[in-house]
């Protein structure tokens, strides 16, 4: 069975009688969330200058993203590349970036005379878009735990429904945080240079 599906079989035989349609809702509600708080969810996009214009010498170079090709968002910028026309990549300060929509803004002009940028995001998927149906398989296995205990807490929380469980909820959201602990333990070596982007609104 598919680790979408186990994930929400385990909350439903968690809880009394919860519907599978309500399982589902709480289980997209984590997945997005503990994609925010690992950024495990990640993407390789391509960046470039757009048609007829060159990055300048000085100041400022605007390089349009590729598509993502999920119905999700960019939260973090997790890396940046440069590739040289003979084919070395040499990585560049993601700090030094800034995320505009679906512009990158290079400040600096650090991508100048690079063939081509590759960038490495953290994503979260959007709620009302695909969510379970998009997320890959080896990302479920890797944070099925954390969505499982996390979707646990969310329905067991809820007010006057029949699989309302205060103790549960509160059980569930411990392990969560303790499970999110020590996977970030883990996997922040790997994410030390991140920074997270300001929001399109800002």
């Amino acid at each position: 069975m598919a680790a979408r599906n186990e994930i929400v079989e385990l909350v439903r035989a968690r809880l009394r009688g919860i519907p599978e349609p309500a399982a589902r809702v709480h289980v997209r509600r984590a997945l997005a969330e503990v994609c925010r708080d690992t950024k495990a969810w990640t993407c390789d996009l391509t960046a470039t200058v757009p048609d007829g214009q060159e990055a300048p010498a000085r100041g400022p170079a605007l390089l349009t993203l590729s598509e993502i090709p999920f119905d999700a968002d960019i939260f973090a910028l997790l890396g940046v590349e440069g590739v040289t026309p003979r084919g070395s990549v040499m990585p560049l300060p993601a700090e030094a970036f800034r995320l505009r929509g679906p512009v990158l803004e290079d400040p600096r002009s650090l991508s100048r005379g690079y063939s081509s940028v590759r960038v490495r995001v953290a994503l979260v998927p959007r709620l009302a878009g695909r969510i379970l149906e998009e997320a890959p398989e080896p990302l479920l296995n890797r944070i099925s735990d954390l969505v499982t205990e996390l979707a646990t807490a969310y329905a067991a929380g809820e007010t006057r429904m029949p699989w309302a469980d205060p103790q549960l909820a509160q059980a569930s959201l411990w392990r969560y945080q303790r499970a999110l602990g020590r996977h970030n333990a883990i996997a922040m070596p790997e994410l030390r240079h991140y920074h997270v982007l300001p929001s399109i609104e800002e």
